[in-house]
C-alpha cells in the first residue's frame, strides 16, 4: 500500500490557513503532487495560486479558487478546511509536516519506479540494453526531480522576498542582529 501521511498532509493545509506565512516554507519543500490526496493536491495547488496572486489564503478564496472540484467536494469542501485549521494551535511545525509529505511522496515514486522495473525484467524484450537505458534515465529523472524539488534557484527566491516586502509581511524574515541591515533588508528570507 502507497504511503500516506495524512496527519502531515492536513498540517500543512491547516498551517497556511492559520499563517498564510506558512506557505514559503512549504512551497521550498513541496510540489502539489507531492500530496497522496487528490483532494489536498488541489487545495495545495489553489494555496500556492492564491499566494502567488498575493490574495489572502483563507477558507473562501480558496473555494472560489478551486470552484468546482469533485475531489474538493468529496472531501468536505469549506468544512474540511475549517477543520484543518482547528486541529492545529500553530503553524510552527510546517516544516516537519513538509519533510513528512515529502518523504512519503519519495517512497511512493520509488515504489512505482521498482513496480515498473519488475514489469520491464519479466516481460519479452527485443532489446535488454534499450530497456536498461530507458529505466536508467527514468531512475536519474527520479533522482532529479527530488534534487529539484529542494532548491529554489536566486530569481525565485528574491521574486518571493520582493513580494513578501511589498505586501508587508515583515513576520517571515529572520531578523541578522544589524540593525541597519535589518532596517534595510528586512531580516534573512
Amino acid at each position: 500500500m502507497a504511503e500516506f501521511g495524512r496527519e502531515a498532509e492536513i498540517g500543512i493545509i491547516g498551517s497556511i490557513l492559520i499563517d498564510n506565512g506558512a506557505v514559503a516554507p512549504a512551497r521550498d519543500v513541496l510540489k502539489a503532487e507531492d500530496f497522496y490526496s487528490e483532494a489536498n493536491r488541489v487545495i495545495y495547488s489553489a494555496m500556492l495560486s492564491l499566494a502567488d496572486d498575493s490574495m489572502p489564503i483563507n477558507a473562501a478564496t480558496i473555494a472560489m479558487r478551486i470552484g468546482d472540484s469533485r475531489a474538493f467536494d468529496e472531501a468536505g469542501g469549506v468544512q474540511f478546511l475549517l477543520e484543518c485549521e482547528r486541529r492545529l494551535p500553530s503553524a510552527c511545525n510546517v516544516p516537519r509536516f513538509a519533510e513528512i509529505v515529502r518523504a512519503d511522496s519519495l517512497r511512493r515514486k520509488i515504489v512505482a519506479f521498482g513496480q515498473r522495473l519488475e514489469a520491464v525484467g519479466q516481460s519479452p524484450m527485443e532489446n535488454p540494453d534499450a530497456c536498461i537505458a530507458t529505466l536508467g534515465d527514468e531512475l536519474v529523472a527520479l533522482a532529479d526531480g527530488n534534487r529539484a524539488a529542494r532548491s529554489v534557484t536566486l530569481s525565485e527566491s528574491m521574486g518571493r522576498v520582493c513580494s513578501a516586502i511589498v505586501n508587508g509581511e515583515k513576520k517571515r524574515f529572520v531578523r541578522s542582529g544589524f540593525t541597519d541591515l535589518d532596517a534595510l533588508m528586512n531580516g534573512f528570507y
